[in-house]
């Protein structure tokens, strides 16, 4: 049996031999106690899917998959134990002679070393699970987001993200004559341009990379950071965490990055399609795939089934079948789609069918792994649904959402774009822009020209004209939307929103009229492809989608304070008399709306969480939201309060981008309404 038996074969007929490792360089280490065999060039991540990991572990009974979006931090067996030094599989490169362990699990450490180990390998051979258990999910990520800034950068000109738009906006301020910092989390530049393509007498994706590359590396002005994420911005002030290799060793070290422009390039993510076992081990995106195969040449398994409402997915299965992967069929949410990819697969003998979504996907019930798939048709007043069809892997192509965090960080807004089906960055921000596919933008000539276009707006040029056009309609069919199971349906398998680590779920019906709120039933943190979901599914209105990204989407970590707040607002504004829909439940059954007052002339924005504690940040521990402005133009803001200790005078604690703000409960108007 293979020790690599997700590795495609290196091959010059296909593309996925693996553009970043070096099949010439071999390289073993240990992952709980199991022998992990890899290349120089991959990271952790890939290298454990190579060799068969596929299942991080059962959360409340149900296998969960391993992937990008959702592995579990790891840190070397003899370590201290320090969660904040424990690094992100997906980010920490490969090296001969590791022997890591899996956070948030003592019985992995316990069971990773000495005799307890080589007994579990003889039992269990390589196994395809890490064996956690993921009741509490937020404790195996690490806690490196906690960590202090260890050094400090200066620099003009900060671009987030080295995609196409972040390597044109990077050379384009350098060539103005600024300082410039460009950071991209993977381990190579140019983001998702390859997986997209080009559109007629475009420039090719790898043409395009590899000129910005070279021009990159050649400007002195210019400092290049992989390996290295932002997970936090106040001001023009980023926090990032990078992980470098010194001596054989992965050394990580937290960053504040001081400029005096920030360009977001942070790209889109790829929704998670919305149906019963959609984290089943085997199931996963696109994208993912894809860039699994082109980087590090890992596919799982050799038999695949698609399902996609775009043309991209049609093209993924193309080069999946020329690398050797068996096509089991491609399923397409659109009815008679139209596409050049779709006649190629036609005419390479691929089974196609259009009008379905997935209804379900169930692990298969067998030792070597795999998922059982069933498909509704997605055509009105017809309910039927297909016999299951088993695969080694489900892709589950989904829809588009903008990177948007870190703008909500800063203080950006957001609201639902009903045409294009995901939330938008709203408004400006002072020396911040969202640029590419985060401000949402689709073919690559516009992303450039939007890289371009931001730094002249930076530095006081008019904002020129984009043109991102697409392909007519009659020639490739539109995107269609993410697919999702059109019924609420209970039982063993939930149908998460997301693929990190929230693990929102679908809301289910309390009764058959009242479907509990996505928000209220789920206390934790958000991501933006949650609200995404939950908007699509009708668990969110689409007019409450940006206050809610605003309240719940923002992520963990210390920001600095970097002087914003919200500006008065203007004229005199009418009390709230109900709260919000999405909040009904979230503060108790019977909240009072108050009003907050604060030392200072500040406004605070609606949803800002209110705490008992000026150290907490937990947003389940949250007593309280602001809901609108202060009536008579006061300073503070109108709030929503649940259980708080005291009446008027009680002091609380607001928090918004500066960080915690000593609040007094000045009046209590009466009780929240239900919504």
């Amino acid at each position: 049996m293979s020790r690599q038996p997700n590795r495609l074969a290196a091959a010059d007929t296909h593309k996925f031999s693996g553009a970043d490792i070096d099949r010439s360089k071999p390289l073993g280490f240990r992952l709980n106690g199991r022998q992990i065999e890899g290349f120089a060039g991959d990271t952790v991540l890939s290298a454990a899917l190579a060799s068969g990991i596929e299942t991080v572990g059962l959360r409340a009974g149900e296998p969960i998959g391993l992937s990008e979006r959702f592995a579990p931090a790891v840190m070397p067996v003899d370590s201290t134990g320090d969660p904040t030094t424990a690094l992100p599989m997906e980010r920490m490169p490969a090296l001969p002679g590791l022997n890591l362990v899996t956070l948030g699990s003592l019985r992995e450490r316990i069971a990773a070393v000495g005799p307890l180990a080589k007994l579990r390998h003889w039992l269990l051979g390589p196994g395809r699970t890490l064996n956690l258990r993921l009741d509490d999910p937020g404790t195996v990520g690490g806690a490196w987001r906690d960590l202090q800034p260890q050094a400090t950068l200066e620099t003009d000109t900060l671009v987030i993200g080295g995609g196409i738009a972040g390597m044109t906006a990077a050379a384009t301020a350098a060539a103005a004559g600024d300082m410039v910092v460009l950071i991209e989390r993977r381990p190579a530049l140019g983001g998702d341009a390859r997986f997209f393509g080009t559109l007629e007498n475009e420039e090719a994706p790898d043409a395009a990379i590899t000129r910005l590359s070279r021009q990159l590396v050649q400007m002195q002005s210019v400092t290049l950071l992989t390996h290295t994420e932002a997970f936090g911005l106040s001001g023009t002030t980023v926090r990032a965490h990078q992980i470098e290799v010194h001596d054989g060793r992965a050394v990580a070290r937290a960053l504040a990055i001081k400029a005096k422009r920030v360009v977001l390039a942070t790209g889109a993510l790829e929704r998670l399609p919305v149906f019963p076992g959609n984290r089943s081990p085997g199931v996963g995106g696109a994208v993912a795939a894809f860039h699994r195969a082109d980087r590090y040449g890992v596919w799982l398994g050799k038999h695949t089934l698609f399902n996609t409402p775009h043309n991209f997915g049609y093209r993924l299965a193309l080069l999946a079948k020329d690398a050797g992967v068996q096509v089991e069929r491609i399923t397409d949410a659109r009815v008679n789609p139209q596409s050049r990819f779709i006649d190629f697969c036609k005419a390479s003998g691929i089974t196609l069918a259009g009008g379905l979504v997935p209804k379900a996907a169930l692990p298969a019930k067998s030792s070597l792994g795999g998922v059982s798939v069933r498909f509704a048709v997605a055509i009105e007043d017809i309910s039927q649904e297909t016999a299951p069809i088993h695969a080694d892997q489900f892709i589950a192509a989904g829809g588009w959402q903008p990177e948007l965090s870190l703008w909500l960080m800063a203080g950006g807004r957001c609201g639902w774009n009903a045409r294009a089906g995901w939330l938008e960055g709203q408004g400006k921000l002072e020396g911040v822009v969202l640029a590419g596919s985060a401000a949402g933008f689709r073919n690559s000539s516009a992303c450039m020209q939007s890289g371009r276009s931001v730094i002249g707006e930076l530095l006081g040029r008019p904002p020129a004209p984009i043109d991102d056009r697409q392909i007519e309609a009659i020639y490739e069919s539109p995107d269609g939307p993410t697919p999702a199971n059109p019924r609420r349906e209970a039982g063993k398998s939930r149908a998460f929103l997301g693929s990190g680590f929230g693990f929102a779920a679908r809301a289910m019906p309390a009764s058959r009229r009242d479907p509990v709120s996505v928000v209220a039933a789920h206390p934790r943190t958000l991501e933006l492809e949650d609200v995404a979901a939950a908007v699509q599914v009708g668990d969110i209105p689409q007019s409450e989608a940006g206050i809610v990204a605003a309240e719940r989407c923002l992520g963990p970590g210390v920001i600095a304070n970097g002087g914003w707040c919200m500006p008065s607002p203007p004229g005199e504004t009418q009390v709230a008399s109900t709260p919000p829909a999405y909040l009904a439940g979230r503060f108790g059954p019977k909240p009072r709306l108050s009003i907050v007052g604060v030392g200072d002339t500040r406004f605070f924005e609606p949803g800002c969480l209110i705490f008992l504690g000026s150290d907490e940040t937990d947003p389940a521990k949250a007593v309280g939201v602001i809901i609108g402005p202060a009536p008579g133009g006061r300073s503070g803001g109108l709030a929503m309060i649940g259980k708080a200790p005291g009446g008027a005078g009680a002091k609380l604690f607001v928090r918004d981008t500066s960080g915690p703000v000593q609040v007094e409960l000045l009046e209590r108007l009466k009780a929240a309404p239900s919504a």
